[in-house]
């Protein structure tokens, strides 16, 4: 499942936009309009971009509490349910 973090690299990199080493800041997520911290909605675990998945509900979940048909597989899937 995708998170909040291949989200933002995904789609930077659909913009042309390099991270060395991958790396992103909170600007970089805010400027994305993507959390950088949040909450499980299920166990209530403290989420970073790096393990928070984003949910068909609209809520993020941890990776263990997400189920496969929750989540995202692909940034064409998450963009699809969240167009603006």
């Amino acid at each position: 499942m995708l998170t909040i973090f291949d989200i933002a690299l995904a789609l930077d990199r659909q913009a042309g936009i390099v991270h060395p080493d991958d790396r992103m800041t909170g600007a970089d997520l805010d400027r994305l309009r993507l959390p950088m911290f949040g909450g499980c909605a299920i166990c209530e675990a403290s989420l970073a971009a790096f393990n928070a998945v984003p949910t068909r509900s609209g809520f993020l979940a941890c990776e263990d509490c997400a189920s496969p048909e929750a989540g995202y597989e692909t940034l064409v899937d998450f963009l699809a349910d969240n167009a603006e």
